[in-house]
């Protein structure tokens, strides 16, 4: 049976047959027998030669085979410890990704609530504020009402001060125009006023007070007098007609 090529040595000469071998060779007698049986050991030689090339041709290529397995399962090996690093660096990334947002989260929820508290300061400090301006804003109200009501009652007091020393005024002007005619009437409405008005009439009471009690005594005294007077012309009058009636 004829033996494949090999493949990693090159090429196997093909083994000659018996029946080509005889053909080629005409020995006679023992000779020729002895020919044939070298021939056969050598053709037996050969094919255990071959035998074993090709069980070794076949163990190279198990071994071969084996090799290439062997490198298949450590790339797939390597493959799957690549792909295992790889979903392991992708876990860790996505992993990473996910505790930084939950950290961006937390951080914004923490700003947010700083914000809030911030805001909430800002408005409790601005609205004490606002109460603090309002309430200094009513007290100045309160004191520009208060200053303002005292300053109308000043001027109201002012008036009434004003017209009660008119008042007064006025009545010493009547009264000081006494005459005995009319002096006991003049003098019942001077001591009438000055009792109502002179107590009203504030500051100027002290002075008002003296030139009533000046115009009182004058006033007296010069009716006095002409009373004084107008009696002593009576009665020099009288003497008179009583001299001429005498005459």
């Amino acid at each position: 049976m004829p033996l494949q090529s090999r493949r990693m040595t090159g090429r196997v000469r093909r083994i000659p047959s018996k029946r080509r071998i005889r053909r080629t060779t005409r020995m006679p007698g023992k000779k020729k027998e002895e020919e044939r049986k070298r021939l056969d050991e050598e053709i037996r030689l050969k094919r255990e030669e071959w035998k074993r090339t090709e069980e070794e041709l076949k163990k190279k290529r198990d071994d071969r085979k084996l090799q290439e397995e062997d490198k298949k399962r450590e790339q797939e090996d390597k493959k799957r410890e690549a792909d295992r690093k790889r979903k392991d660096k992708e876990n860790e990334e996505a992993e990473k990704k996910k505790k930084e947002a939950e950290e961006r989260k937390h951080k914004a929820e923490e700003d947010h609530k700083l914000r809030l508290e911030r805001e909430a300061k800002e408005r409790d400090k601005a609205e004490k504020k606002r109460q603090e301006e309002e309430k200094r804003k009513d007290e100045e109200n309160i004191k520009r009402r208060e200053d303002l009501m005292q300053r109308i009652e000043q001027e109201t007091q002012r008036r009434k001060e004003q017209q009660a020393a008119i008042s007064v005024l006025s009545a010493l002007q009547r009264f000081a125009e006494a005459l005995p005619e009319n002096y006991d009437r003049l003098k019942i409405l001077f001591d009438r006023t000055v009792q109502m008005q002179l107590p009203l009439t504030g500051k100027q009471q002290d002075l008002l007070k003296a030139e009533v009690a000046r115009v009182e005594k004058h006033t007296a005294t010069y009716v006095q007098q002409i009373r004084e007077q107008r009696s002593k012309f009576e009665v020099w009058t009288q003497t008179q007609q009583r001299k001429i009636a005498g005459a």
